[in-house]
């Protein structure tokens, strides 16, 4: 899965604390934000999707502090890829619900962007499709939206398989299209 430096947060709990303490330190967040953001529902958002929809801080500010929390990197849209990478093993479905973006596959592994590296459900899926481990890095959403929509264009992607025949590639199909 994902690798992360030494002493990175990983529990929800926990980044969503340490990202808000970040937050506040720089003056981005207040500590009656962060309070608003901890009590409101989450329907199913990470806290730093719960944060930039109430309006208490930047999806750019969100990102690097998050980032930063994680022990991941912060990939800035100018290195996204120019063509789609898993084109024809993934949806555009997929990459918009989960905020994910292939970023490159190699023989070692698959890099994608996520807008929440805490999606390990959207990176097995991505495992389970590719057969290689995943590692994540962290992007902007709104940048992450816009390259799914450049580089996937109108094709929904709905019905494309995984390669591969037998229950691996039946359990990928059902991972992706979730």
């Amino acid at each position: 899965m994902s690798q992360r430096a030494p002493g990175a947060v990983d529990d929800d709990d926990d980044v969503a604390t340490a990202l808000g303490r970040r937050l506040i330190d720089r003056g981005v967040l207040t500590p009656a934000g962060f309070e608003r953001a901890r009590r409101s529902p989450h329907h199913g958002l990470s806290f730093g999707a719960v944060l930039t929809s109430l309006g208490l801080a930047s999806e750019q500010d969100v990102a690097a502090d998050l980032s930063r929390v994680l022990g991941l990197d912060l990939v800035a849209a100018a290195s996204f890829p120019t063509a789609p990478v898993l084109a024809g093993r993934t949806s555009k479905r997929f990459l918009r619900r989960e905020r994910l973006l292939p970023l490159a596959e190699k023989d070692d592994g698959v890099v994608v962007a996520m807008a929440d590296p805490l999606n390990r459900e959207a990176m097995r899926a991505i495992e389970v499709m590719t057969g290689k481990p995943v590692t994540a890095c962290v992007a902007i959403p709104g940048e992450i939206d816009a390259a799914i929509e450049r580089l996937y264009g109108g094709d929904e992607g709905g019905d494309a398989r995984p390669p591969g025949a037998g229950p691996a590639g039946r359990d990928a199909e059902r991972l992706r299209d979730r």
